[in-house]
């Protein structure tokens, strides 16, 4: 039985023979194991970032947030203070609204808020100074805003023209506020998933301002933060109940599926938020990889497609070596070992191609790369694993072929007016050479085996 370098040496030279098509052979594994690794490695590096986001000095709170209009006022966040473990608690309103500046208009979200909100939520200024409880025309806007949301930079002390519908009587309600000061960070932002409020991309203006432009009297959040080392699960419990305890609904109604619709708020806590992101990555990796494994299959009968068409154009080969003394377990393994080898290097390409995908693609989202490598390594062994499965069967034709036959099929499709004996006299002075070329092969690997050997 010949070794398994030899195999491989023979291989290699047959697929560089035929560079063409063993690449296209080799490209559904590409494609399919790329988009695993790029897929992969995205959801984890968003699914990392998302858990620094909510890992970091804000991970540590609450956000009750209401169904219906006029839910939340000040008794509700008097009674979600008292709670054991609360810190501090803002409560804050948002609005969709028109913003004007040197006669362009954007359409923005204003966040109402009071004077605390900047520590209770962890808004950053960069300059000037944030919304006090005595402002009233003034209003604080992220460096995004500033920055990148008009044709022409907003700086402090400029004035805007903001436009909110009133709620009630459905007429717009126009004012103007100069930039009190402009909050963020260089890099980053304080992002509350949940919490509504970005230092780099909100609007802020003082909440009784918002209320009396939109006409209410109510809150659409509170935003609940809580002491360093608080169970925020326990807390959220204890926050729930409180709030139901002060719109009346009986707390047995808190854990009945069947009455949650009647419930007209929600508890949001960390542990919701990354539950909710897990199963939201799962679910679209899931899918994504679904597809990928479609793409595979399609690689892996292309893979056989190939090895079949190649097993039959490579018949007077196949004939030749085993009248050269191959045995059909060598002829088998030498098919095998070239399908093994496309897809193992289909698997490498295909790895390459999907970290650059990944590298680009969180580079586009600003988030830090993390790459598996416990999926690079599978996704390469998945790729031999098709080899083998789909060179499996081109493999076994070719080692059941009869030599005999093989050789007579060569005969039969010489062109006619072939002289036999010349044809054969050829053929076994090819047959010679052959087998000389062997046989030198044979002695240069025996000579390379003994010197590692020494």
């Amino acid at each position: 039985m010949i070794s398994m370098v030899h195999s491989v040496g023979m291989a290699i030279r047959t697929l560089r023979s035929s560079r063409m098509r063993s690449f296209l052979t080799a490209l559904g594994i590409i494609i399919g194991i790329s988009a695993v690794i790029a897929t992969t490695t995205i959801g984890t590096s968003f699914g990392d970032y998302m858990t620094g986001q909510l890992s970091g000095d804000s991970s540590n709170y609450l956000t009750v947030m209401s169904y219906e209009r006029n839910i939340l006022h000040d008794q509700q966040a008097d009674r979600i203070r008292s709670v054991s473990g609360v810190k501090d608690v803002t409560a804050y309103a948002s609005v969709n609204a028109n913003m004007t500046y040197m006669g362009e208009t954007q359409s923005v979200t204003i966040i109402g808020v009071k004077e605390n909100a900047a520590d209770v939520t962890g808004v950053r200024m960069m300059s000037g100074n944030f919304i006090s409880d005595k402002d009233t025309s003034v209003i604080v806007i992220g460096r995004n805003v500033s920055e990148d949301s008009f044709q022409n930079e907003i700086g402090i002390r400029n004035s805007v023209i903001i436009e909110i519908k009133d709620q009630v009587t459905d007429e717009p309600v126009t004012s103007v506020f100069k930039v009190k000061g402009i909050s963020g960070l260089e890099e980053g932002g304080g992002s509350f998933v949940m919490g509504g409020m970005d230092s780099n991309t909100s609007i802020f203006m003082p909440l009784s301002t918002l209320q009396s432009m939109h006409g209410i009297d109510y809150y659409t959040s509170i935003y609940v933060l809580l002491e360093d080392g608080t169970n925020t699960t326990a807390a959220a419990d204890a926050v729930e109940e409180e709030m139901a305890r002060s719109l009346g609904i009986p707390l047995r109604d808190l854990d009945d599926d069947s009455k949650s619709y009647s419930i007209p708020f929600t508890v949001f806590n960390r542990a919701d938020v990354m539950d909710m992101i897990s199963e939201t990555m799962s679910t679209m990796q899931t899918f994504l990889l679904g597809i990928v494994a479609i793409t595979l299959v399609v690689g892996s009968i292309g893979i056989m497609n190939i090895m079949l068409v190649t097993v039959t154009e490579r018949t007077k080969e196949i004939g030749t070596l085993k009248a050269l003394g191959y045995s059909s377990a060598d002829v088998m393994n030498l098919f095998l070992t070239e399908a093994v080898i496309i897809s193992f290097l289909g698997g490498i390409i295909g790895v390459i191609l999907g970290l650059i995908v990944s590298v680009i693609v969180t580079d586009y989202l600003e988030i830090s790369l993390t790459v598996p490598v416990s999926n690079v390594i599978y996704g390469i062994l998945f790729a031999v694993l098709i080899g083998i499965i789909a060179g499996v069967y081109p493999a076994g034709k070719a080692a059941k072929m009869d030599p005999v036959d093989a050789l007579r099929q060569e005969w039969r499709s010489l062109p006619e007016g072939t002289d036999h004996h010349d044809w054969k006299t050829g053929r076994w002075n090819r047959m010679s050479e052959v087998r000389d070329r062997q046989s030198d092969r044979i002695k240069f690997w025996n000579w390379v085996t003994d010197r590692v050997t020494e």
